[in-house]
């Protein structure tokens, strides 16, 4: 009755809501380099906003993160970054993962050699590449493959040496690491044969007399043994036999 009537207005806001999400991604062992890898997901997105996922060395400054997805064994960081929708604002979250190593068997192929030789090796097999690698791919390996040899197949026991004496001893390799590969070096058998021997006959001297002790043959050479001499029945020493 007293009042005319009045209209007023207000501004307000309504914001954008946040919510909780993680990022998932199951590790994988290593496939080779064009193989169909394990994709990440977020748990939460209630916007259906696109979401960009990038990835990392595990540890790197985040200034390295790429949308390339790593192959290579190793440990990495995925970023799952959440745009903004309508009612939403963006998230940015991340979770670690593992792309782990294989297993390769490399084994010493066995070899022969004869007492009093160097040892050698006859090379190694490979077992456990993926399809297209061999050990021939560029960059597989570091370091450079080498060989022990020892009386037990781990190494506890005694080297060989070209004074060794005949038997079975063990071709050991080694030396060789990879990216994406754990390798398991297996020996091999070395056997070490009998060596042949030979000798030289010595040969009887034509003497002048000199009133003093001479050597009555030549010196043989022995290949493989000692060389003993005698005189008629008497007995064998290593002495050439002399005489007057």
């Amino acid at each position: 009755d007293n009042y005319s009537g009045a209209t007023v207005t207000a501004d307000f806001t309504i914001s954008k809501a946040d919510f909780n999400s993680t990022v998932s991604i199951t590790g994988w062992a290593y496939v080779g380099y064009d193989a169909t890898t394990n994709s990440p997901s977020v748990s939460e997105n209630p916007g259906s906003a696109a979401v960009t996922y990038n990835y990392k060395d595990q540890g790197a400054d985040d200034e390295t993160y790429s949308t390339t997805v790593p192959t290579n064994a190793g440990n990495y960081t995925v970023q799952a970054i959440i745009a903004e929708s309508d009612n939403y604002s963006g998230k940015t979250v991340t979770t670690d993962f593992t792309i782990s190593k294989i297993s390769l068997t490399v084994t010493a192929k066995p070899n022969t050699i004869t007492y009093g030789d160097a040892p050698t090796a006859d090379g190694v097999t490979y077992s456990g590449f993926i399809d297209g690698e061999s050990e021939n791919t560029p960059g597989m390996f570091t370091g450079t493959l080498d060989y022990t040899y020892n009386t037990a197949a781990d190494g506890t026991g005694t080297d060989y040496t070209t004074t060794s004496d005949i038997g079975t001893y063990y071709i050991i390799p080694g030396g060789l690491s990879a990216t994406n590969y754990e390798i398991t070096f297996v020996a091999g058998v070395l056997t070490v044969d009998k060596a042949a021997s030979s000798a030289t006959a010595p040969e009887a001297i034509e003497l002048t007399y000199s009133g003093e002790a001479q050597n009555l043959v030549t010196a043989g050479t022995p290949v493989g043994g000692t060389m003993q001499y005698r005189l008629e029945d008497g007995t064998y020493a290593d002495a050439i036999p002399r005489g007057t």
